[in-house]
């Protein structure tokens, strides 16, 4: 597991999914607390130092594949996913630069995403083999609501994760 936010996020899935009890009996196995990024953690799994993780992203798995990893990709259900969000500073937006008409269609929603071995959430798109649970957590909680809920999960991990050892 990591302790970044990907990991206090995946968390908080858990528990809502399968309870306390659960993270609880979880935190008795020998799970270890990587403070890196998933996609570190997806080097560690191809070098053979790791021999799984519940956080990594399909997509970071999916370009790991195409140049040779071997490695796969097994949703543990429920799966945290984002609804992803672009922008684009005000600055930028000038009369001979249009602000990416494209970037909210249901063409540019999927159409990069494919290339880069994605499974793009949009309606019709997709395969039929890698449909699954999917969780928005970050977008359950108003902004305020997220910050508390997120303390009290770091909190958690702390407790369950790391500071037992």
């Amino acid at each position: 597991m990591v302790s970044t936010s990907t990991g206090v996020q995946w968390l908080g899935i858990i528990m809502d999914a399968m309870g306390r009890d659960y993270l609880e009996k979880l935190s008795g196995q020998d799970i270890k607390i990587q403070n890196v990024s998933p996609a570190a953690v997806l080097t560690m799994i191809i070098a053979g130092e790791v021999p799984l993780s519940p956080l990594i992203a399909n997509t970071l798995l999916e370009l790991a594949k195409k140049k040779g990893a071997p490695v796969e990709w097994r949703p543990l259900e429920p799966v945290e996913a984002h609804l992803g969000l672009a922008g684009i500073t005000p600055s930028l937006l000038t009369p001979c630069r249009p602000a990416f008409p494209g970037l909210r269609s249901l063409q540019g929603r999927s159409t990069g995403r494919h290339e880069r071995g994605a499974y793009v959430s949009a309606s019709g798109h997709g395969s039929a083999e890698k449909k699954f649970k999917k969780v928005y957590f970050d977008q359950k909680y108003s902004v305020e609501e997220y910050d508390q809920k997120y303390d009290e999960l770091e909190t958690l991990m702390k407790q369950l994760f790391i500071k037992k050892r």
